[in-house]
C-alpha cells in the first residue's frame, strides 16, 4: 500500500511546481472527464486535491466566462463532449462550434455588405440622371469634334442617281 502513496506523493510535487492556471485548468479537464463517464484509475484522490485548492466545499465546476456557451445552451441537449465513436446522429462535437460561430459571423458580415452596396445603387443611379439631364442646361459648347482613331479622313458617299 505504500508504493500508490509514494507515487500519488510524487504526482502532488509534480502538480506544485506548475503555476494555478495550469492546475486548474486540469482540474476542469478531470471534471469534465469524469462527468462523461471517463474516468481513470486513482484520479479521484487528484480531483479532491485540487478542489480542495480551488473551489469551496460543496462547489461544483465552474462553467462561466464562455460566450459560445451560453450563446448555444439551447442546443445543448444534442452538443457532445465525448469522443466521436459515442455520437449518435443528430448529435453535434463541442469542438465545432467555433467554425459554425465564425460562419454565422462570415455570413452576416456579407450580409451587410451586400445591403450597404444595395443601399448605395439608387444613390449613384440618381445622380447619373441629375448630370445627364441637367449637363445640356449649363455646357457650353466649344473645342473639336470628337474622332476616334484611326478616323481622320471623312468618307463621301458618291451617288450614282
Amino acid at each position: 500500500m505504500a508504493q500508490p502513496d509514494q507515487a500519488s506523493e510524487l504526482l502532488k510535487q509534480y502538480l506544485a511546481q506548475f503555476a494555478p492556471q495550469v492546475r486548474g485548468r486540469l482540474l476542469a479537464e478531470l471534471e469534465r472527464l469524469h462527468g462523461l463517464g471517463e474516468t481513470t484509475p486513482s484520479t479521484e484522490e487528484l480531483i479532491a486535491s485540487l478542489r480542495a485548492e480551488f473551489r469551496e466545499p460543496g462547489q461544483g465546476p465552474e462553467r462561466i466566462g464562455e460566450p459560445e456557451r451560453m450563446f448555444f445552451q439551447p442546443l445543448e441537449e444534442v452538443l457532445i463532449d465525448g469522443a466521436p465513436e459515442r455520437t449518435n446522429s443528430g448529435q453535434i462535437a463541442r469542438g465545432s462550434l467555433g467554425p459554425i460561430w465564425l460562419g454565422l459571423f462570415v455570413a452576416a458580415l456579407f450580409h451587410a455588405l451586400n445591403v450597404a452596396l444595395a443601399a448605395f445603387s439608387p444613390m449613384i443611379q440618381s445622380l447619373r440622371l441629375q448630370y445627364v439631364e441637367f449637363f445640356g442646361a449649363f455646357f457650353v459648347g466649344g473645342g473639336r469634334p470628337f474622332t476616334p482613331f484611326g478616323q481622320h479622313h471623312t468618307r463621301e458617299i458618291q451617288s450614282t442617281i
